[in-house]
């Protein structure tokens, strides 16, 4: 059971910069949900310039691969800017 999980899970440390409303959304549980993922907040931030706010989250995703790439999209689609930092590579 543990080789299998090992060979179809995957895992991907992603620095998240969302902002305006976007700061304020919860994207993380919805996109956890929708694509049956693990979304673990290692820190986060929301500081503002001005009245506009910035959040910062870096996050690590796990589980199926396809399923990291399709979350990684989704965000992707909602926050301004995405750096992967680290993590397994997704085929």
């Amino acid at each position: 059971i543990k080789r299998h999980y090992e060979e179809n899970h995957d895992y991907k440390l992603l620095h998240l910069i969302f902002t305006g409303s976007k700061a304020k959304e919860s994207l993380i549980s919805g996109v956890a949900r929708d694509f049956d993922v693990d979304i673990n907040i290692l820190y986060g931030s929301i500081e503002y310039i001005g009245d506009r706010p910035i959040g910062s989250l870096y996050v690590t995703v796990h589980g199926v691969k396809g399923n990291i790439s399709k979350a990684i999209e989704r965000l992707k689609e909602q926050t301004v800017e995405i750096t992967e930092l680290g993590g397994d590579s997704i085929d």
